[in-house]
Formats: C-alpha cells, sequence, structure tokens
C-alpha cells in the first residue's frame, strides 16, 4: 500500500496517511531506519515491523524522561523496565540502546550520586555505601570511590553539624546532647570515633543551660506542689534531660537562697 503523506506531530511522532485514508503514527526514528521517506510503500510485513518498533520507542524514550529527571542506575531502569508489559528482548535491547547512547553508565551513576549526595546532604561513608548497593552498584566500585573522598569533607561536614545542634540547644546537658548527635550522625553514616572527636573541640558549658530549664520548670510546678514535691518534680524533669544529680542539686540550692 502507498503513503499518501507523513504529517509531522510532537514527540518525534509522526503521522503516516495511507492511500485508503487509513493512518497510524510511528517515531521519525523508524520513518528513516524503514526508509519510508524514500519508498513511499508500506505492506503487512513492514506495517507489522513498525508497531513492534513503536513499542520499543514508547519505552524507551520513556526511560530517558526518567533518567532527565535523575540519573539512574542500570538496576533502576531494569526495575522499571519490569512494570513495562514486553518482552526480555526488547528490555535488553532498550538496556543496549541506553548504554550504546551513553544515557546508563553505572560508573557515571557513582560519580553523579556522590557528587549530589557530598553537596546537598549530609551522609557519611557508610550510608553512601549502603544506598549504592541498593542501586545496584558492584562493592568494589563503591569502596574506590568512596575512598577517593577527602576525610576532611566529612570531617567539615560533622563538625558544622555538631555546630548547629550546640547553638540550637537550650534544655539537653552535654552529656544527652552529645548522644543525641552520636545517634543522628551513626544513622547518617558516620563512624563514632570520628564523631566524638570532633565534638570533643566544642567548649560547652551546662550552667545556663540547666539555669534556664530549671527556671522554666519552676514556673510550670511551684504553684501546682508543695516545696518538696515540686524539688521532687524539678529533679525528675532535669535528669531526664541528662544533668548529673550532683548538678540538679546544685542548681536547686542556689535558686533557694
Amino acid at each position: 500500500m502507498r503513503i499518501q503523506k507523513i504529517i509531522k506531530q510532537k514527540n518525534g511522532k509522526y503521522k503516516i496517511v495511507l492511500e485508503d485514508q487509513s493512518s497510524f503514527t510511528a517515531y521519525g526514528d523508524i520513518i528513516l531506519e524503514k526508509e519510508l521517506l524514500l519508498t513511499k510503500e508500506i505492506d503487512k510485513d513492514i506495517l507489522d515491523e513498525i508497531f513492534e518498533d513503536s513499542l520499543f520507542y514508547d519505552i524507551y524514550y520513556k526511560m530517558i524522561r526518567k533518567i532527565k529527571v535523575r540519573y539512574r542506575s542500570e538496576k533502576e531502569i531494569q526495575n522499571l523496565l519490569e512494570e513495562e508489559a514486553i518482552s526480555d528482548e526488547i528490555k535488553h535491547k532498550i538496556i543496549a540502546r541506553l548504554k550504546q547512547n551513553n544515557l546508563l553508565n553505572d560508573d557515571h551513576f557513582i560519580k553523579c550520586y556522590i557528587n549530589d549526595r557530598l553537596h546537598l546532604h549530609l551522609d557519611g561513608p557508610h550510608l553512601l555505601f549502603q544506598n549504592l548497593k541498593e542501586y545496584g552498584i558492584d562493592e568494589a566500585k563503591i569502596i574506590d570511590e568512596i575512598s577517593k573522598i577527602d576525610e576532611k569533607i566529612f570531617v567539615e561536614k560533622v563538625y558544622k553539624y555538631i555546630e548547629k545542634k550546640v547553638k540550637s540547644n537550650h534544655k539537653y546537658a552535654t552529656s544527652m546532647l552529645r548522644q543525641k548527635i552520636l545517634e543522628s550522625l551513626r544513622q547518617k553514616g558516620y563512624d563514632k570515633d570520628m564523631i566524638l572527636g570532633v565534638f570533643e573541640s566544642f567548649s560547652i558549658s551546662d550552667t545556663y543551660i540547666i539555669q534556664k530549664e530549671y527556671e522554666k520548670i519552676f514556673h510550670k510546678v511551684s504553684h501546682k506542689y508543695e516545696q518538696k514535691e515540686w524539688k521532687f518534680q524539678i529533679k525528675q524533669k532535669l535528669y531526664g534531660k541528662g544533668f548529673s544529680i550532683e548538678e540538679i542539686n546544685k542548681v536547686i540550692n542556689l535558686n533557694l537562697k
């Protein structure tokens, strides 16, 4: 059957109108591959091939759109392709085409991922390693890439995090603040020794904080209870914030004078 006209549409597609006025759409890539602009002729076999190729390009360009939003690992693309109703042959063909066009490259993915996490997030080396493993990246490649990162970068990130927490702390004793920071940064993938080492570089006094906490608690409980009871309430609440018994008794005694 002869092609009457080819009309350009959106998204790289063209409407092909046949001499019997029936029509279908095809990607420009297919039109070039099948040389439809030259032959102007099409038969059933060619038409079947076009429909099969169209399915390939539909999913192929869909994967490209996913990659444009965020660069993907090969495992991610494979998982996305599993959601599509296509044959394994088409899946392999899409993976191969993406690699051929340098749109899918795990070596490049590692570098992009680490660069992004280092500049925009708090991730430490252990969290980077774990997350990259989940993206299907080879462990040896992950270790090699992380080993290239200057440790000073991680130390600086830990320092800035602790500095922020110390400045915003108005209610916890140093011991509890240290524990909370330790737990948080451990979850972010940092070594305990690094965290504690950086924490020790800060000079923190509990005197101001315990006094402020004492005053706040005192105003809440002093009018509700007798002295013996409100002293117990204050002790209990201050102890729960990490202050030692000695510190608590000292601040109570100073304020009772």
